[in-house]
């Protein structure tokens, strides 16, 4: 099972070459904050294989979005949105915990601590926990990577980015243990770079 759900990960970034081990650090990444917030041990272990599948629904955005080299526009930006409900759709009706972490963070991982994200415009602690972890690891491991449409923020510059939308994007707790595993999170970086 954990290696089809690797796989499965790995098929919503198959597009996009740069991103090759991108779930793989969500993951890991993931797993630190999940300890660091005091989940329990073997549902941190099932929420690093759950969190690569977080772009699965990437599947059914059109190439010419996907893949476009610059900016997206307003519609292009909205066409991109529906991702995290294909994601969700794709991994209903599996009673597998795993797949229901995975569902859960599919659909929620670009939700915003302010309410400002989609696709609920949920806020707070009303967010999923999973969502709320997966969505730090994604946005810190997109900056720090390197993209057709932009260059690789440093740590410190991707660091400083994360702390200052904290209480904004960011759930504040989970910030504080971010910058506490911070080594440990670079260090994922380096082992498992593209």
């Amino acid at each position: 099972m954990e290696n089809v759900i690797q796989l499965l990960g790995m098929i919503g970034e198959y597009k996009d070459t740069e991103t090759a081990k991108h779930v793989l650090r969500v993951g890991k990444i993931s797993r630190i904050l999940a300890l660091g917030a005091g989940l329990p041990a073997d549902l941190a272990y099932m929420l690093e294989k759950a969190a690569p599948l977080h772009d699965i629904g990437k599947v059914g955005i059109p190439d010419r979005i996907l893949l476009k080299q610059g900016p997206l526009d307003e519609e292009e930006m909205s066409i991109m949105k529906q991702h995290t409900e294909h994601g969700y759709n794709l991994l209903s009706g599996n009673d597998a915990l795993v797949i229901q972490l995975a569902r859960s963070i599919a659909a929620t991982h670009h939700e915003r601590w302010d309410g400002n994200g989609y696709l609920r415009g949920l806020s707070g602690e009303s967010i999923p926990i999973e969502g709320r972890i997966t969505s730090v690891a994604d946005v810190f491991d997109a900056l720090v990577s390197e993209r057709p449409y932009k260059k690789a923020w440093s740590y410190e510059e991707a660091t400083d980015y994360i702390v200052k939308e904290s209480g904004k994007a960011f759930d504040p707790n989970l910030i504080l243990i971010f910058q506490q595993h911070l080594d440990d999170i670079i260090q994922i970086q380096k082992d498992l770079a593209d």
